[in-house]
C-alpha cells in the first residue's frame, strides 16, 4: 500500500473479511503515514458512502452493475498498456462525426 493504490471490488463495507482487513489497515496507518489512499467500487445504495467513508476508504460508486462493469472493463484496457488506450481513445473523439444543430 504505500507503492500501489488499493482498490476493492466485489466487497460491501460490513463484510466480514473487509472489516478484518480494515482494522488491520487502520492500525498500519498510524504507524505508516505514507500509505495511499483505498478506494471501494460499489453499487450506490442509501447510506453505502458513509459507511465506506467512516472506515476510512474513499467510495466510487456507480448507479448500477452494469455501469460498473463497463468502467472496469475500460479501466483494465487501459491498464495494460496506458499509452496505447490515451492514443486510440484521442483518435476516437477526433473521429466522431460533428452534430450541427440549427444549420
Amino acid at each position: 500500500m504505500r507503492l500501489s493504490t488499493v482498490v476493492l471490488v466485489g466487497y460491501g463495507a460490513e463484510d466480514a473479511v473487509m472489516r478484518l482487513l480494515l482494522e488491520t489497515l487502520d492500525a498500519d496507518r498510524e504507524r505508516f503515514r505514507d500509505l495511499k489512499s483505498i478506494y471501494a467500487i460499489d453499487k450506490a445504495e442509501p447510506g453505502s458512502s458513509s459507511l465506506w467513508v467512516s472506515k476510512g476508504i474513499r467510495p466510487i460508486e456507480f448507479v448500477d452493475h452494469d455501469l460498473m462493469y463497463s468502467t472496469l472493463s475500460e479501466w483494465s484496457i487501459y491498464a495494460i498498456n496506458p499509452s496505447s488506450y490515451r492514443h486510440s481513445r484521442i483518435r476516437a473523439i477526433l473521429t466522431q462525426p460533428v452534430e450541427r444543430s440549427g444549420l
